[in-house]
């Protein structure tokens, strides 16, 4: 499963298919698909000295096919790059949630439902199958619970929740024991390590400054 699908699980509701949080979703999912982006080599920021580009621009390496809907549409939508950051978000927060909710639908993890208010659609998106986010979730505790180092994709979902302060949320859903101090700290260490998960809170928080 892909760390965009993973984040997605995480913050929406299994019951309602609402995202909690939706003010911010779109920006985590827009960070999320960056990652993916990169783990994948299909995306990586410029280094000091390279010809023609500005440091820590999001340089598009290889746009062919990756398996995945919402990555391909990412692709075509960042291309051909080089891009700031922030900009990158922006191109892909519009339709993160959709698109991705949408594919997940798809897999039959989620269920598509439609919901008219006031003449306007919007789609909500119940739990199908449990297992995917039982498992996300079981390897998120992992962490907490046996100190184990976790695997690249893990920190990276961990990473995501963390820029946004939702690792608390999510973690003691399952674990009320744990401290929740503990939690934020360890998630915001993997967020500095993540240029992507940073990138989406900065761009959140630059947009949210702006239209207040």
């Amino acid at each position: 499963m892909l760390i965009v699908e993973s984040l997605a699980l995480l913050v929406t509701d299994e019951k309602s298919g609402r995202s909690r949080s939706l003010a911010t979703t779109s920006y985590l999912l827009a960070g999320g698909i960056l990652t993916d982006l990169s783990f994948l080599g299909r995306i990586r920021l410029s280094e000091q000295g390279e010809t023609d580009v500005r440091k820590n621009r999001v340089l598009i390496e290889d746009t062919s096919p990756t398996d995945s809907d919402v990555l391909d549409w990412a692709l075509e939508r960042l291309a051909p790059g080089p891009l700031a950051q922030d900009r990158a978000i922006r191109m892909l927060r519009g339709q993160a949630r959709i698109r991705t909710l949408d594919g997940l639908a798809a897999q039959g993890v989620l269920t598509k439902q439609e919901h008219h208010f006031l003449g306007v659609s919007r789609p909500r998106y119940p739990v199908r199958d449990p297992a995917p986010e039982e498992e996300i979730r079981q390897q998120l505790l992992d962490v907490f619970l046996t100190d184990t180092p976790p695997d690249p994709k893990t920190a990276a979902i961990l990473a995501g929740l963390g820029a946004f302060n939702r690792a608390q949320a999510v973690i003691r859903q399952d674990l009320t024991s744990i401290d929740t101090k503990l939690i934020k700290e360890r998630a915001k260490e993997y967020a500095r390590q993540y240029w992507a998960a940073r990138a989406a809170w900065k761009t959140y928080q630059a947009d949210a400054s702006t239209s207040s």
